[in-house]
């Protein structure tokens, strides 16, 4: 195991503890991944720190997961011995076989050793639901698109990763008002990496913060781009393709023209929940996310309004493919989206769409590809407060305060009737001109249905019952 004393910490200034909001004058002590001010005890993984407002159950959540891969890893591999034995096996199917069980072996064995060697062991927890091992035993393509196919010469194969930073590059250019000279950057659902990597090698910023959820792809580029070190993960065929092998042998690994990364930093953490102050950074990035968290867009847009420091830049990159479960009313266009920044007072400075390769393997038959849109907006100058007094127009024509419409915004104070309901009392009693409807809404947790919104609620009731 790599030794645990050296952290990987982003500048200290940015950082906030997910539960209180605490600083570093305030009671966070960053290098011991502790809150004295609300006594939260956080971790790291490989000095990566892992902060949420969980604290050390995310890290019991992990450890059971991970047993979980590792159990359907030895039933995978037990099913395909089997198949290896059985009598009626061809000998080409067995031939097959044999090369899948080598490489998914091979496969789980890294993931495995990773994850143990930064830190989690694998346990079972019986508190903890059955889960499928989709944390750990999936998103392999994502490691290999950002780590290992670049370093493949193939006259009909062409990076998909520089392809698409060509894409946010231009956009950035454009919609960064000095973009040599970029203050603080933050990356939300970076993935493994790769994209944040080309943007901080070309840009050179003072720090760029990649975040994700998952500790897994952290892992990986934490492992590639501060350890330099090399992985090896196969790379194994789900479908059977025309003369395609079942699996390859890859290397995650620095690309050739690799400068000496500095100040390019890895967190796991909740986006929704960032540990990071309010208003500290000057430019924030969203790769493949906003459609793939399955949360209303509008929410994520108060996320980024939140971190950004104002008039700076906010850069999307990525298709609009929401999920299933997402409300169809939240699955927004373009037009729809560029509505929204509108009513938050966004600026958008440029945008272009393209469609590109996704995820497409060098030696893969099936070409997938994605339109991908990018867009450069800067955030508001005026302040939350401002903000909230503005009213936007719902499809009925009425004029609602926005506050209800994004409802990160302050709730400005009002006076209320003493014959209120003792319910909307208590609600009203937490406004207090500083207090948001999300924030209003944490009183509400767990006693409402869970397709009911909380927030919603908050704003529905004010809405109809105090300022009718």
């Amino acid at each position: 195991m790599h030794s645990q004393i050296s952290n990987f910490l982003p500048p200290l200034h940015l950082l906030a503890c997910p539960n209180c909001y605490a600083g570093v004058d305030e009671g966070l002590e960053p290098h011991n991944h502790l809150c004295k001010h609300c006594d939260s005890q956080f971790f790291n993984l490989d000095g990566i720190a892992c902060w949420f407002d969980s604290a050390m159950d995310q890290k019991t959540v992990w450890e059971h997961h991970l047993a979980v891969t590792k159990q359907m890893a030895e039933q995978n591999s037990q099913m395909m011995s089997q198949a290896l034995q059985s009598p009626f096996t061809l000998k080409s199917t067995q031939a097959r076989v044999q090369q899948m069980h080598q490489a998914s072996n091979q496969s789980a064995g890294a993931v495995l050793d990773l994850l143990i060697n930064a830190g989690l062991t694998p346990k079972m927890h019986d508190m903890l639901p059955p889960q499928d091992s989709g944390l750990f035993g999936s998103y392999f393509e994502l490691m290999h698109r950002d780590w290992a196919w670049h370093s493949f010469k193939n006259d009909d194969f062409e990076d998909e990763n520089l392809q698409q930073f060509e894409l946010l590059k231009s956009i950035a250019q454009k919609s960064i008002k000095d973009s040599q000279n970029i203050g603080h950057v933050l990356v939300l659902g970076g993935g493994a990496g790769r994209l944040a990597y080309e943007f901080h090698q070309h840009f050179n910023p003072k720090s760029t913060t990649v975040l994700d959820i998952n500790p897994l792809l952290i892992q990986s580029a934490h492992q590639v781009v501060n350890r330099k070190q090399s992985i090896r993960l196969d790379e194994v065929r789900k479908y059977p393709q025309i003369n395609v092998d079942p699996s390859f042998e890859r290397t995650l690994k620095l690309p050739k023209n690799h400068k000496e990364c500095e100040n390019l930093f890895f967190m796991v953490a909740d986006a929704y929940n960032t540990p990071f102050k309010q208003q500290q950074f000057d430019v924030i990035i969203t790769p493949w996310f906003v459609d793939v968290v399955g949360v209303d867009m509008k929410k994520t847009m108060g996320v980024v309004h939140s971190l950004l420091k104002p008039g700076s830049t906010w850069l999307n990159f990525g298709p609009l493919l929401y999920l299933d479960k997402l409300e169809y009313a939240h699955k927004y266009h373009q037009t729809e989206v560029e509505q929204l920044l509108q009513n938050l007072n966004f600026n958008m400075i440029q945008q272009d769409s393209k469609v590109m390769p996704y995820s497409l393997s060098p030696d893969d038959k099936r070409q997938q590809h994605e339109q991908i849109w990018c867009f450069g907006a800067t955030s508001p100058k005026q302040s939350f407060s401002e903000l909230s007094q503005q009213t936007f127009s719902n499809a009925a024509g009425i004029n609602l305060p926005l506050w209800s419409l994004f409802t990160h915004l302050p709730i400005p104070k009002f006076k209320i009737d003493e014959q209120t309901h003792p319910v909307l009392k208590a609600i009203v009693e937490q406004i207090d001109g500083q207090t948001s409807a999300d924030e209003v809404a944490l009183m509400l947790e767990g006693k409402l249905p869970e397709h009911l919104n909380p927030s919603e609620v908050v704003c529905t009731l004010i809405l109809e019952n105090i300022l009718k």
